[in-house]
């Protein structure tokens, strides 16, 4: 037997491994389902998705196995990841690598093998999604060409969870850290307008820190005690409740002695940890932070709750650590002014540390500051020195705004010049230049004071939530187009399969393709359902503002969802309903919240008969509501029902495919309504969910639509009773008509639009019907639409023209026969042979090939990768219809548009794109389409529609 070798690159294989943080980690159905495809494929009993660590070969995915692990040294796998090529061993018996291999000679007794490695973008074997059987067998290049693609999809999900996971630890600290700003910057704030209160004597500004230090950490005691006389000894105490006073003298007795009469600073902050003060004296929670003057500890701030609280956190000490820095502070400037004997020396003291340009923060991280009106610092703590590295000299030199990034000096210069003129407090992030080079990214909460012609400014360091904010966008990027735009393929690909597109599939790779195209559409609504929330959290949720009738919208999502319904064994019933419920918002989205309602209901209350759905008056609202009758809703989970990931039944959600944030979105959508939404349940009863959107006066105008061309007939008849009886009986149809009484104007109707057929009458006033269709279909060639001639003279014309008919499908002699007329004009529509030229502006191989594979039958497909490419076509080609992608290898679709906006000719434009689209952008296309939210049909019939409306360009055959 032989051992595998170790990869070259075996340390940066590993490190690489360990960084998809997928080792030992509960298996998902996702790889499962991938490993069930590449067993089907095969036809073999065991398929493994291998992740081979140092030591072993590890098992993510397994099908025909019970083992979850196997030595690397017997392993196939640890052969396997040495290179990047598939390892294929056909019969085991006869290579000497593995003959005598446990694995082979003992159970699962292999004979056959074939791993394709799972290789990241960086190269690196990660292991393999291999297939194994018991007999000896001769794979065919179609199977291994299957596997490798299935290993493609096996990384590519690896990357993707750990894009997930990394996304949501960076959500989670973005939060963290934006929480922890939020309160530096209020606990800041407070103290500056204690700070401000000049006539406050020193223990009255240290009760309001202290007041304020309780308010923010919700806690109910908190002292100051100095070290005098050798003691710690209580300076001042603020209770926030009525109980009655602790044993705070004992209580300072105690901890002195425990401290071994030295205030040691990290002794006094371990006392929180310790919780000797709780046992001792039955106090909560429980913070002490040293008071440092002069740069010695002196003193302590202590606070604590008689009462039972939540938990404390490390950003409740920092603001404890904080109100200590502010009340050290004032210890130190009532210590200098207790020295101050004379009057003189002590308005100069009062001048330099008084009044509006008190600096009593030396020691925070954050900038304090205060700006006069004239643009010039007057005052800088230490802190500026050390986040830009000017000497505070250098940066008193200079306006403030000369400091700041080019892109960033009028906004600042107009939000501080605001302030100024209203004496208001304000917010302002902006870019400070650093002495070494580059620049830093700061918070500023400003507040002005007119009197003083000044501004007061707290400034923090938020370089790393703007490198947070950067990788979220960078995430979400990804998601919108490197994601959207492969899976779209996919599932345009499976689609097309399932479509008979290559022939019949047997029934067992029916199931297996059937059960990708199901797991493709997952993966689809989670990406989906996580860009929603990303763009409600941040403001960028588009939503259009238009006339609804909510009766309309369920109608619309009831219909659409009736099959879905019948699969759980529930129907869906539109109880009550006023005709006209109409309410302004956006209806796509709408539907997209009761869609979501109503898939709940029939996954939760699966077999329990009816759902209803309502719309009531509420005031000034209407109520639209989705009722079932399943197990109800416990009322502790209730609040959290609308929270991200929230799921009352988990199995449950998790079989019927569940992401846990429809509910989330939803309410959110509403919200961004002026709505509300909410449930009402009790556990076994059923659940009511509802939301309330504010009513409209009035109902809209109604816009009539515009009437098409591109099905209507062409009625060449200049007997105009006769031509409303031939429109008449095709109305029945559903096929519109456009009249022409003479031959000049029906060779002018038929250079301009595009019809599906013409009915010609011989017999026209200004020339012969014959010599009209010989003339126009020497003009038209194949654009030329199929005619039906109607006329008292069908037989003379078929004789006259002998064996030169071609494009007359049919002679209806008069008086004319319905049935005949209305089953050749169908007839006729489905023959039509004109072609329409489309532009497609798309990067991905992928969904070119699909779209062109779908729509060749009545249009021809030019294909652009590139926004260069694309301006190539256009100059060489005219074409009746554009497909773009706006993100492109080179540049922005965006430029086609416009150019295609601004020519003399604009034709009509579909975006199908994998990222949002800008509104002035969608104003200039026919139809928006996102990928993955909608599907190649949707693309298909928005073509077919579009298709439609326009008139082929022949430059040949115009007049």
């Amino acid at each position: 037997m032989e051992f595998p070798k170790l990869p070259t690159n075996e340390n940066k294989r590993m490190a690489r491994l360990r960084a998809f943080k997928i080792l030992d980690t509960p298996a998902e159905d996702g790889f499962d389902d991938l490993v069930r495809i590449a067993a089907g494929i095969f036809e073999v009993p065991i398929a493994l998705v291998s992740l081979v660590d140092e030591n072993r070969q590890w098992f993510k995915a397994k099908l025909g196995l019970d083992a979850t692990e196997t030595p690397r040294d017997i392993s196939f796998c640890g052969h396997a990841v040495q290179n990047a090529a598939t390892l294929v061993v056909n019969d085991t018996s006869k290579d000497e690598r593995f003959v005598d291999n446990p694995l082979v000679t003992d159970d699962p007794n292999i004979g056959f093998y074939a791993g394709a490695p799972l290789i990241t973008g960086e190269g690196e074997a990660m292991g393999t999604l291999c297939v194994i059987d018991r007999n000896a067998r001769q794979p065919s290049a179609e199977q291994i060409e299957a596997l490798e693609a299935l290993a493609r999809q096996v990384v590519s999900r690896m990357e993707l969870r750990l894009h997930l996971l990394e996304s949501e630890q960076a959500i989670a600290a973005e939060r963290l850290a934006r929480k922890r700003i939020e309160r530096q910057a209020e606990c800041l704030h407070r103290l500056q307008i204690i700070a401000a209160q000049y006539n406050a004597s020193t223990n009255e500004r240290i009760d309001l820190m202290i007041d304020a230090g309780l308010d923010l950490l919700g806690l109910h005691l908190g002292l100051v005690a100095q070290v005098k006389r050798g003691r710690l000894a209580i300076r001042n105490w603020v209770a926030a409740t009525d109980s009655p006073r602790p044993p705070l003298d004992k209580m300072c007795d105690d901890l002195w002695q425990w401290m071994g009469e030295k205030v040691d600073p990290e002794k006094v902050a371990a006392t929180a940890d310790a919780r000797v003060l709780a046992a001792q004296f039955g106090l909560n929670s429980p913070i002490a932070v040293p008071l440092v003057l002069d740069g010695e500890p002196t003193g302590i701030l202590l606070f604590a709750s008689p009462q039972d609280v939540q938990p404390l956190t490390i950003d409740d000490h920092t603001v404890a650590e904080v109100i200590a820095d502010g009340i050290s502070a004032e210890l130190s400037r009532h210590r200098v002014r207790r020295t101050i004997r004379e009057e003189a020396l002590r308005e100069r003291v009062r001048s330099q540390f008084g009044s509006s340009e008190d600096r009593f923060f030396d020691t925070t991280h954050e900038i304090l500051a205060v700006c006069g009106f004239d643009g010039y610092f007057r005052e800088l703590n230490p802190a500026a020195e050390q986040l830009l590295g000017y000497s505070l000299p250098e940066l008193m030199s200079r306006p403030f705004y000369e400091f700041l990034h080019p892109d960033d000096r009028d906004q600042a210069q107009s939000v501080t010049s605001d302030a100024m003129v209203a004496g208001s407090r304000t917010v302002v992030e902006n870019r400070f230049a650093r002495k070494e080079g580059g620049y830093r990214w700061l918070l500023w909460s400003l507040a002005a004071d007119p009197e003083n012609q000044c501004v007061y400014g707290i400034a923090q360091d938020i370089g790393d939530r703007k490198r947070i904010e950067k990788m979220k966008n960078e995430f979400v990027s990804t998601v919108s187009h490197e994601l959207r735009t492969p899976l779209t393929s996919i599932r345009g690909s499976l689609g097309l399969l399932l479509g008979g597109a290559v022939g019949d599939i047997p029934g067992e790779a029916m199931s297996l393709v059937k059960m990708a195209c199901n797991n493709t559409d997952r993966l689809v609504r989670l990406i989906n359902d996580m860009l929603d929330v990303d763009k409600i959290e941040s403001g960028k949720l588009q939503i259009n503002r238009l006339p609804v009738d909510l009766r309309k919208v369920a109608e619309h999502s009831i219909a659409a969802n009736a099959t879905f319904a019948r699969d759980h064994g529930v129907e869906y019933c539109l109880t009550e309903a006023p005709k006209d419920a109409w309410v302004r918002g956006d209806q796509d989205r709408l539907i997209q919240v009761l869609d979501n309602l109503l898939s709940n209901a029939a996954k939760y209350a699966r077999d329990t008969g009816k759902v209803n759905v309502s719309i009531e008056h509420d005031k000034d609202d209407w109520r639209l509501c989705v009722t079932d009758h399943g197990p109800g809703i416990d009322a502790a989970f209730q609040s959290q029902l609308f929270q991200r990931f929230s799921q009352a039944d988990s199995s449950t959600s998790k079989s019927s495919g569940g992401t846990g944030l429809g509910l989330n979105i939803s309410k959110g959508i509403v919200e961004m309504h002026s709505g509300t939404m909410g449930v009402d349940s009790t556990a076994g009863s059923g659940a009511t969910f509802w939301c309330k959107l504010p009513k409209i006066a009035e109902q809209p105008a109604t816009k009539p639509k515009a009437a098409g061309t591109a099905t209507q007939i062409l009625v060449v008849e200049d007997n105009p009773d006769i031509a409303h009886l031939i429109e008449l009986m095709l109305s029945q149809k559903g096929i519109r008509c456009d009249l022409a009484p003479t031959a000049v104007e029906a060779a002018s109707k038929l250079l301009t639009n595009r019809y599906c057929a013409v009915t010609l009458d011989i017999g026209l006033p200004d020339e012969d019907g014959i010599n009209l269709f010989r003339r126009m279909r020497a003009r038209l060639k194949e654009r030329m639409p199929p005619v039906i001639v109607v006329s008292a003279t069908a037989d003379k014309g078929k004789r006259e023209l002998a064996g030169n008919a071609l494009g007359i499908v049919q002679w209806i002699q008069k008086p004319i026969d319905l049935d005949l007329l209305q089953n050749a004009v169908l007839d006729a529509a489905k023959r039509r042979t004109d072609r329409v030229r489309v532009l497609h502006v798309e990067d991905d191989a992928g969904v070119l090939e699909i779209t062109q594979r779908q729509i060749e039958k009545v249009a021809d497909v030019t294909p652009a990768r590139t926004v260069q490419e694309a301006r190539l076509e256009l100059r060489k080609n005219e074409f009746d219809l554009a497909i773009i992608d706006i993100g492109l290898p080179d540049g922005d679709g965006g430029q086609i548009m416009h150019e295609i906006h601004s020519s003399p000719a604009p034709v009509p434009v579909i975006i199908y794109s994998g990222n949002e689209i800008e509104q002035s952008l969608a104003e200039m296309a026919e139809a928006v389409l996102i990928k993955t939210k909608h599907d190649q049909q949707d693309l298909l019939t928005t073509i077919g529609k579009l298709l439609d409306q326009v008139t082929p360009r022949d430059t040949d055959s115009m007049p």
